[in-house]
């Protein structure tokens, strides 16, 4: 299990420095492979860990930085693709915590 968490981890880290990767298809991909194994009967502390790095990543990669001239046009000042993202950051956050896990937002 230990190396199934990090190979996706690692494949996290290697699309997210890809400037052309889709973040949408990243945070997709990333969000079934851990949905995936999160049914798993077992979890080790390390596999828990590896997890949890991989949410946080997820999380980070769904926050609404920078500009977009969508959000600005917005009466609500965020458009609905950012909705959409911090909607999927909630349900990252739910995952880990109902795996006992602490992910910073």
């Amino acid at each position: 299990m230990s190396a199934a968490l990090t190979a996706l981890a690692d494949w996290i880290d290697a699309q997210l420095s890809d400037e052309l990767a889709s973040r949408q298809h990243v945070a997709e991909t990333a969000l079934a492979r851990i949905e995936e194994l999160a049914t798993c009967p077992v979890l080790t502390a390390a596999d828990l860990g590896v997890l949890g790095q991989a949410l946080a990543d997820a999380v980070t990669y769904r926050d609404p930085a920078g500009f977009c001239q969508d959000c600005e046009d917005s009466p609500a000042a965020l458009c609905q693709d950012h909705a959409d993202d911090l909607d999927k950051t909630d349900a990252y956050l739910a995952l880990a915590a109902g795996l006992g896990l602490e992910i910073d937002r």
